[in-house]
């Protein structure tokens, strides 16, 4: 059932995008933790990951239509409970 909302989403947010005048041009902002795991955040680093995994996928399949930029923050102090 997520999958199916997820793909959704996706679909949909693609759809406006390639309907629009302009270039698009997609940012995602991520934590360096989806490109390294850590100890006590596994399931913070597994949510990065899977959002790197997005952005690297959508990057292969549009790369010649839009512009597709990947901006990995640092540290920021969160509570994760």
């Amino acid at each position: 059932m997520i999958k199916e909302k997820t793909g959704h989403v996706v679909r949909t947010y693609l759809c406006i995008l390639v309907a629009a005048p302009l270039i698009p041009h997609q940012v995602t902002v991520s934590s360096v933790m989806g490109f390294v795991g850590a100890a006590r955040v596994a399931d913070y680093a597994a949510s990065k990951f899977a959002l790197v995994g997005l952005h690297e996928s959508l990057r292969y399949e549009l790369d010649s239509v839009w512009v597709i930029s990947k901006v990995p923050h640092g540290h920021i102090h969160i509570s994760l409970l």
